[in-house]
């Protein structure tokens, strides 16, 4: 089980069941056993950079950043926090064709998937695909589940 709070530095709402869902299925796929809290952050896009710059040293908004809580992917009773930019997520998902709620659902499952070990930049193709896979596995559950 893994227990959130949200920090909201932006207008964008978006609803706590929604989340939870997302939480839920993640930690059953990701097969967590012990108790976890988790910490999402809704922030402006200057922040974000910020934040960006400051640990991944690109100059630029980007739409997801997460954060484990003791930075060697080891989750104690914390799993770690994502910030998610509402307004860069909003521009990628009139690209994708679909509805705000779905990025930032597929944002949030993103930066989970992080929390859990997985990456997709500096590695080999088929471990990048491993992450894409696992992503999908959530997305797939939760469809089912609707």
């Amino acid at each position: 089980m893994i227990d959130f709070e949200i920090n909201n530095l932006t207008g964008y709402r978006l609803p706590r069941r929604a989340i939870a869902k997302t939480v839920a299925v993640f930690a059953s796929q990701a097969k967590l056993k012990q108790k976890l809290n988790l910490s999402l952050a809704f922030i402006p896009p200057a922040q974000i950079r910020k934040w960006n710059m400051t640990y991944r040293g690109r100059d630029q908004v980007t739409d997801v950043l997460s954060f484990t809580a003791d930075g060697e992917g080891e989750f104690g009773d914390s799993l770690g926090e994502i910030l998610i930019c509402p307004k860069r997520a909003a521009k990628q998902a009139r690209e994708y064709g679909w509805s705000l709620q779905q990025e930032i659902i597929r944002l949030l499952i993103h930066g989970l998937a992080h929390l859990a070990g997985y990456d997709h930049e500096n590695i080999s193709p088929p471990k990048a695909r491993e992450m894409e896979i696992f992503e999908g596995r959530i997305l797939e559950k939760m469809a089912k589940s609707s």
